[in-house]
């Protein structure tokens, strides 16, 4: 017998299980796909009933411009997800990290060492170096695994990443996302980009901003305690 206790179950309720012959003419238990699939649907109810839940976003694999499909990140169909998730009723709010909303700003020759870097093996040491100082906020091993995650994929993504990013833009409808918001930003972010989270904070009444200091442009791995302690403050106000 199969015994289901939840939350959504005042009472105990069982389900019978038979005894059924293979083909081979061996025994086994079985129970239909019908009560299986009602017990597996009441148990997720039981678990998650009452608790607050966090959807996340992953974008892995090669930047590209546009759309794109699962394993890689498509500017366009990010930022679609981004949308579904802005207009999803069951969607409270939402936490966005290092972003912006127009067009970045980027220091002098940034897009051409990327490029150069492909094929240079100078330019190649020189970026690798400027991404190992993007993790000097970071614990040594963890900073020197994504170095080793950077050399693995190589600059002609990153050169990519830039130039998608630097044609997204979503100022003219930027006051249409309605879920409360939460900014978060590294204070010493070491290629001192603009304050794009505290446009986006001007733009969004309502909106909160939060900067952690001695963090850059990976926060969540940088200050963790005071980036999820942030996070856990946010949804408590719109519990």
């Amino acid at each position: 017998m199969i015994e289901l206790v939840g939350a959504d179950t005042p009472r105990k309720s069982k389900q019978k299980v038979e005894a059924e012959e293979s083909d081979a003419g061996e025994s086994f238990n079985s129970t239909s796909l019908e009560d299986y699939l009602r017990i597996v649907e009441a148990e997720k109810k039981a678990r998650g009933a009452g608790k607050p839940k966090i959807g996340v976003i992953v974008a892995s694999g090669q930047i590209v411009d546009g759309e794109a499909p699962p394993g890689s990140v498509g500017g366009d169909s990010l930022a679609a997800l981004v949308r579904q998730a802005a207009l999803d009723d069951e969607v409270k709010a939402l936490v966005l990290m290092t972003t912006g909303m127009r067009p970045r700003e980027r220091a002098p020759g940034a897009l051409e060492l990327r490029s150069k870097a492909t094929a240079d093996p100078e330019s190649y040491r020189q970026w690798l170096e400027l991404m190992r100082h993007q993790f000097s906020f970071m614990e040594p091993e963890l900073g020197e695994r994504l170095v080793e995650c950077h050399r693995r994929v190589g600059p002609l993504s990153q050169y990519r990443d830039f130039v998608a990013i630097d044609q997204f833009d979503v100022r003219d409808r930027i006051a249409t996302l309605k879920p409360p918001l939460l900014l978060i930003r590294g204070a010493d972010d070491p290629a001192s980009p603009p304050e794009y989270e505290m446009e986006i904070h001007r733009a969004l009444p309502g909106s909160h901003y939060v900067k952690l200091s001695h963090a850059g442009h990976f926060p969540m791995a940088e200050k963790p305690e005071d980036f999820n302690r942030a996070i856990d403050d946010f949804l408590a106000a719109h519990a």
